[in-house]
């Protein structure tokens, strides 16, 4: 319980960040509360293919400045940093000697 994951709710090709919130060790059924907030409420799915879990690194409340220090290093994670610094009103972020910008006029 409260380990950090990434997981692919329903085998639809991308990965979501989320909480364990219930294990069920010999069900093999794990409980997961999306961070990813999609419809503001909060959203929790119960996954029997625990294949499809992965470990996410705690990037902390304001994300990591260089990307290129994120141990685990994939789309998902890069994408959620992005989304936790443009939360935080951070528009800049690196990737080594890459600067990414978002856009804070745009959603």
């Amino acid at each position: 319980q409260g380990e950090m994951v990434w997981f692919d709710p329903c085998n639809l090709g991308y990965l979501l960040p989320g909480v364990v919130t219930e294990y069920h060790r010999s069900a093999q059924v794990v409980t997961i509360q999306s961070a990813a907030n999609l419809t503001n409420k909060p959203q929790t799915f119960t996954l029997t293919n625990l294949s499809s879990l992965r470990r996410r690194e705690d990037l902390g409340k304001g994300g990591v400045e260089d990307m290129i220090s994120i141990s685990d290093l994939n789309e998902a994670s890069l994408l959620w940093n992005l989304k936790v610094r443009y939360d935080g009103q951070h528009i800049y972020s690196y990737t080594g000697n890459i600067l990414v910008s978002v856009n804070p006029y745009k959603m």
